[in-house]
């Protein structure tokens, strides 16, 4: 989205009061998009702190937000947009990773790297460490609370807070996330999402496919977000919505041919060691996104020659991907590295002014290769060599 201050969103939620939209990031700044503005909140950006600035969850009381970092609750005054307060629920005061917050009638709730921690709701200075009271050390990633219920996620399992103790609650599985959908609990698993009331029985049970990781819903429409498939919304039917935008993040190559923009998703370690992501390659054509996936994995480098209209995707470890036909050139177009005989690590692409494509063959005996219409049917000596590619 243009005007965004950061890349990295870490999580993001919705104060209705406001009709504000909280953006964190992992480096722990701040946007909040409201009434057409996108306002930047740096102050834990800028902040020296020596630990984690993530910003993992974010609910919201009254006007304010509830920021949960790697450190303890930034709470950031939504009227005047600036932070008010900070609280650190660690032990002594020292810096602790607070996963999420939730509140009864009477009391806070933090789900903290040292195990679930309370604080009175009302009436208590909560930047001082000792208003937090240490509940049960084993901790919980995720936490949610209608009315006096809160329950607790811990290792996939749901257990719910009796006191002095968690006990298990609603239905048995293995669950990604709770959520608070009016006076019901949203929760993810593998393959479904459940609607729950606070006795934990199901209201009712979603199969949208693909793999749910959170999910809120009004009633009539649950919107699911899905880590393969967007969000979803369902109503009667799942209607996937797909942003027109590439499907994952640009780390490769970025290429501009004629009108057409075009980006890759691989990448290599600083010691040029194959990362294993997703062969993917993004094209921005006439104002639309189209997203290519079924790719070799980490393709790096891009180049294109203009007098066959070809786009050329080099992997690091899976050889040359000619678009758009898909084509995959190996062995004897590009020689395998010498440390490992079943890897084209092609780590540079690039087309010179007659229309020629150079490649450039990481860990190769012979490490340079020219792809030309015609040639002669001999291989000249390394580091040189040319290529009769179609």
């Amino acid at each position: 989205m243009s005007g965004l201050h950061d890349a990295g969103i870490s999580t993001i939620a919705y104060h209705d009061n406001s009709a504000a939209l909280v953006v964190g990031y992992r480096n722990g700044n701040i946007d909040i998009l409201q009434r057409e503005n996108i306002i930047n909140i740096p102050d834990l950006l800028r902040k020296q702190v020596n630990g984690d600035k993530s910003i993992y969850h974010i609910s919201f009381f009254q006007d304010n937000a509830l920021l949960c970092t790697g450190f303890g609750v930034m709470v950031l005054d939504l009227g005047k947009k600036q932070i008010a307060a900070t609280w650190y629920p660690g032990n002594g005061g020292n810096f602790t990773k607070v996963s999420a917050l939730a509140h009864d009638d009477t009391w806070w709730y933090a789900a903290t790297a040292e195990g679930l921690k309370r604080a009175p709701l009302q009436g208590a200075n909560l930047a001082n460490y000792e208003s937090w009271q240490a509940m049960e050390a084993m901790p919980v990633s995720d936490i949610a609370a209608v009315g006096n219920t809160v329950i607790g996620l811990r290792n996939g399992a749901l257990y719910r807070w009796q006191q002095t103790a968690w006990q298990p609650w609603g239905p048995g599985g293995m669950y990604h996330d709770i959520s608070v959908s009016g006076n019901l609990f949203t929760i993810t698993a593998a393959n479904q999402v459940m609607i729950t009331n606070t006795a934990g029985i199901a209201q009712s049970t979603l199969q949208p496919g693909g793999t749910p990781l959170q999910a809120l819903s009004n009633g009539s429409i649950t919107y699911i977000a899905d880590s393969t498939r967007g969000l979803v919304i369902h109503d009667d039917n799942y209607t996937p919505i797909y942003p027109n935008a590439p499907d994952d993040i640009t780390l490769g190559d970025l290429l501009v041919a004629g009108n057409t923009l075009w980006g890759s998703a691989g990448a290599v370690t600083a010691n040029w060691q194959a990362t294993g992501r997703t062969g993917k390659l993004f094209k921005l054509e006439n104002e639309e996104w189209t997203n290519y996936n079924d790719l070799p994995a980490d393709l790096v480098t891009l180049a294109y020659t203009p007098r066959d209209n070809k786009l050329w995707a080099g992997s690091f470890g899976g050889g040359l991907v000619s678009m758009p036909d898909k084509t995959i050139f190996k062995q004897p177009y590009i020689d395998a590295a010498l440390n490992d005989l079943t890897a084209y690590r092609v780590s540079g692409a690039v087309a010179d002014n007659d229309g020629n494509l150079w490649l450039a063959c990481y860990g190769a005996n012979r490490n340079l290769a020219l792809r030309k219409k015609t040639v002669p049917g001999k291989t000249l000596s390394s580091p040189i060599f040319l290529v009769p590619m179609p």
